[in-house]
């Protein structure tokens, strides 16, 4: 019954935030949303508490609901209950919790158990590969970074850009222009990754058929892509390739 009840609770939650979305001017709407999810997550349900966490990270919104308590107030309550949701088995509340740890947000920094809570993770098959390669990233083991960045991949198509990245400059792998390629064709192809990544995928594969050492050089395949990573007008590299070569 009890079950029954907060499922009941987080659907109603799920259903006002996404009104609220469509009237973002709505403070009635998210007052309603931070009333619910704070009833389901008082109720010690993980998903209600990581999205009361979600709510207390976010700056704009909390800044409505609680506009005289400061920020780092409401990221210690943030982090609170990411570790509660964790503590009750919800995977993305688990990774954030360790998110928070690396970067000392609502905690104090503790960067050891991040990467033993990352590990964690990944051992209980949560995507926490490319989380944890930052990790490696920031102490230059770039070999162990690539590695996690490989396995990632595997995990799930999306995130490839800094795979294919290490693969084009060298970077705790042998340079291959030509796997870079193959990753950044992908990305371009299938769209699974976000807006700024299938852009940069674009970029590249321009200056790959602008350079002509991997591929048979072509000004109008390179225009293309550039042109694609240039869509809105705002990638500042691509653009001034396409200054060279002509839109």
């Amino acid at each position: 019954m009890k079950e029954e009840k907060i499922n009941k609770i987080i659907e109603e939650a799920e259903s006002v935030f996404s009104a609220h979305m469509e009237n973002k001017d709505s403070v009635a709407l998210l007052e309603r949303y931070f009333s619910l999810v704070k009833k389901a997550a008082y109720l010690d349900n993980a998903e209600g508490q990581f999205m009361l966490g979600l709510l207390y990270e976010d700056k704009e919104r909390i800044k409505i609901l609680r506009p005289n308590e400061k920020e780092t107030t409401n990221q210690k309550r943030a982090f609170y209950w990411y570790k509660k949701a964790s503590e009750n088995g919800h995977s993305d509340a688990f990774i954030r919790h360790a998110d928070c740890l690396s970067l000392g947000i609502g905690c104090k920094q503790d960067i050891d158990l991040a990467i033993k809570l990352y590990n964690i993770a990944i051992e209980k098959g949560w995507p926490a590969h490319l989380n944890l390669a930052t990790e490696y990233r920031d102490k230059q083991d770039f070999e162990q970074a690539f590695n996690l960045y490989k396995k990632a991949q595997e995990f799930d198509k999306a995130d490839s850009l800094r795979l294919a990245l290490c693969y084009y400059y060298g970077v705790g792998t042998t340079e291959d222009k030509g796997k870079a390629k193959k990753i950044f064709q992908f990305i371009s192809e299938h769209k699974i990754d976000t807006p700024y990544e299938i852009d940069e995928a674009n970029y590249y594969l321009g200056r790959i058929y602008l350079e002509g050492k991997i591929v048979k050089k072509s000004l109008k395949k390179a225009r293309y892509y550039l042109n694609l990573a240039n869509t809105d007008n705002d990638h500042r590299s691509a653009n001034e390739l396409l200054l060279v070569i002509g839109r």
